[in-house]
């Protein structure tokens, strides 16, 4: 995104009417995400799958050691 003297965004004209119509219906981030404004259930299987990645990972390699 472009900015002007002022360090605000410059926002462009659209390229034509039907990307300004999906523009509007999908809707687009207007900054980044931020991850504590999730829904909880999304947080709660992100830990899950991150947690068992990990989990997983120790046990491959704690197996491989003491074996």
């Amino acid at each position: 995104m472009d900015h002007n003297e002022k360090n605000q965004p410059i926002y462009h004209e659209p390229y034509n009417d039907a990307i300004d119509h999906l523009s509007k219906v999908e809707g687009y981030p207007s900054g980044s995400i931020e991850v504590k404004k999730l829904p909880k259930g999304i947080k709660i299987l992100w830990y899950i799958i991150i947690g068992g990645m990990i989990g997983l990972i120790l046990f491959i390699v704690l197996g491989t050691v003491l074996k």
